[in-house]
C-alpha cells in the first residue's frame, strides 16, 4: 500500500496490483522492469491481499495491465468487494 500520487485520488492510500507484460517499449516509461517476466497469482488472493490491506482506493496497473487474461474478472471482484478500482493502462488494448 502506498499513496496515490496522480490524478484525481492523488494522495488517497492506495493498493497497488501490478501485473506483468506490456505490448510496447516506451522511452518514458517507468517500469520498464515490467514488461516482461512476473509470477502467477491467483485472483481470490490477490482480492485478498487487497483486503487486509484495509484501503478502499486499489489501483491495477502494469506494464499493460489488459494484456492479462484475467484483468477484467480481477476488477469485477474488486468492484463486488466495495472496491474504487483504478487502472492505469497504455491505451493500446
Amino acid at each position: 500500500m502506498s499513496l496515490q500520487g496522480e490524478g484525481a485520488w492523488s494522495g488517497w492510500p492506495c493498493f497497488f496490483i501490478r501485473l506483468a507484460g506490456c505490448n510496447l517499449s516506451c522511452t518514458y516509461c517507468d517500469t520498464a522492469w515490467a514488461r516482461e517476466g512476473g509470477r502467477p497469482v491467483q485472483l481470490e488472493a490477490l482480492v485478498g491481499q487487497w483486503l487486509g490491506s484495509n484501503t478502499r482506493v486499489v489501483q491495477v496497473t502494469g506494464g499493460e495491465p489488459l494484456l492479462q487474461p484475467a484483468s477484467l474478472a480481477l476488477m469485477e471482484r474488486l468492484c463486488l468487494h466495495g472496491g474504487k478500482v483504478l487502472l492505469e493502462t497504455n491505451g493500446s488494448m
